[in-house]
């Protein structure tokens, strides 16, 4: 999972604590909308490129914390890759996501 901040808590998500302590992730309500509308630096094509890389980063939590769709996530992978990496994180993503509806 992609960390972010001191709090140690993923990309996308805000920390929910119950009465026992537990802690939980939630998804975060929303981005910016400075955010949304600014251009991509190459930190935040790296960043975005590391998330799409996990497994356990879902396309939705992207979109919260780049305000980017699938398909532009997908465009952004396969421009910044390599053409047999992308080939293989395809193939990856869509047998995960068969599994685990929620995640890619």
């Amino acid at each position: 999972m992609v960390y972010h901040g001191e709090n140690k808590k993923p990309l996308g998500y805000d920390v929910k604590s119950n009465s026992k302590g537990c802690k939980t992730y939630v998804k975060a309500k929303s981005i910016s909308k400075n955010r949304m509308s600014k251009e991509l630096t190459q930190t935040d094509v790296s960043e975005i490129i590391q998330m799409a890389l996990a497994d356990d980063v879902s396309f939705e939590a992207i979109n919260l914390q780049y305000g980017l769709s699938e398909d532009s996530v997908k465009k952004l992978m396969k421009k910044n890759i390599t053409n047999n990496s992308y080939k293989h994180w395809r193939k990856r993503v869509k047998l995960f996501s068969e599994r685990r509806k929620h995640y890619k």
